[in-house]
């Protein structure tokens, strides 16, 4: 018995290389095959599903919107409500005209209280020139009251004391010339006049609380209130 050895063909490059390209083009064939379908097929249920979905959604809140009206501002009612409630009631407030610096036009003084109680209340004295403030002083109504006794602090009659100390505290603002006979000048004050120019040619003193006094010159040219001396 013989055998017969026989050579068999192998590939060509040529033809391995056109067996990749037939496999590539198949296979770009077959994805855009998938994308159209996917485009006419599958795309138009799920948008018409989402389409779906938004009007349930719209009836839905206009269904309740229409059972209940009141709830379409409930929260811009909340949020109105929340901010009356956080501000503080006005117990006391007065306004009192005269002319501050002199130059012959009315200026005013602002006194306010503002709290639910008579012995926690904040109160300020506020200084106006051609209607912009230009001072403000501030403190407790405790201090108003520290002559008055604890106990008594809780009797209807504490409203009455202290709306009269408040009332004096705003007849207290008085406007003195600085040359008029009777009127003091500390070594402080005269040292923070020294360094104003013009020279003040009047000041303006009040008192308040406990026993504070506080007097105030008027710089012209920065259109201020300097405080020339607060003490007790």
């Amino acid at each position: 018995m013989s055998w017969e050895i026989r050579d068999w063909p192998s590939t060509t490059p040529g033809a391995a290389v056109e067996t990749r390209r037939t496999g590539a083009e198949g296979a770009r064939r077959g994805s855009e095959l998938a994308t159209n379908l996917f485009s006419m097929r599958v795309l138009p249920l799920l948008l018409g599903t989402i389409q779906i979905a938004a009007v349930v959604g719209i009836g839905c809140s206009a269904a309740d919107e229409a059972r209940d009206p009141a709830s379409a501002t409930a929260s811009g009612s909340a949020a109105d409500s929340s901010a009356a409630v956080s501000a503080p009631p006005v117990w006391y407030s007065r306004v009192r005209t005269l002319d501050l610096t002199r130059d012959g036009r009315a200026d005013s003084v602002h006194l306010q209280a503002v709290g639910a109680r008579p012995d926690s209340l904040r109160i300020s004295l506020s200084f106006f020139v051609a209607g912009e403030q230009k001072h403000r002083e501030a403190w407790g109504s405790s201090y108003e009251l520290a002559l008055v006794d604890s106990a008594a602090r809780w009797s209807p009659r504490v409203d009455t004391v202290l709306r009269a100390r408040l009332d004096s505290v705003l007849a207290s603002v008085v406007v003195e010339d600085l040359d008029a006979p009777g009127v003091r000048l500390m070594a402080e004050d005269r040292a923070v006049i020294a360094g104003l120019e013009p020279r003040p040619t009047q000041r303006v003193s009040f008192s308040y609380g406990y026993e504070s006094t506080t007097r105030l010159v008027w710089d012209s040219p920065r259109e201020r209130f300097v405080r020339l001396w607060s003490c007790c």
